[in-house]
């Protein structure tokens, strides 16, 4: 942001990656991504390279936010009711 340099941050030709948020020490993203063409789970992406950690193992989530202190995780979740919060 000091720059107003725009990078790529995260890409991968075998993903959908899609609702990407900061986790709060700037340090990663954590987005929805579907890597095996199954239902999206949310990965931790190293700004700085590397490979993404899986954060959950669900039948879908989505539209993560991290808390300001970084130790809590919300996210929507599609179930048999629809879409709840986790």
């Amino acid at each position: 942001a000091d720059t107003g340099a725009v990078r790529l941050a995260i890409a991968d030709r075998g993903a959908r990656i899609v609702t990407p948020t900061w986790r709060p020490d700037g340090e990663a993203i954590v987005a929805a991504a579907d890597f095996d063409g199954g239902p999206f789970d949310l990965y931790e992406f190293p700004v700085t390279g590397g490979a993404a950690r899986r954060l959950t193992v669900t039948a879908g989530a989505y539209w993560p936010d991290v808390s300001p202190d970084g130790t809590t995780l919300v996210f929507a979740g599609y179930g048999d009711h629809g879409y709840d919060l986790y």
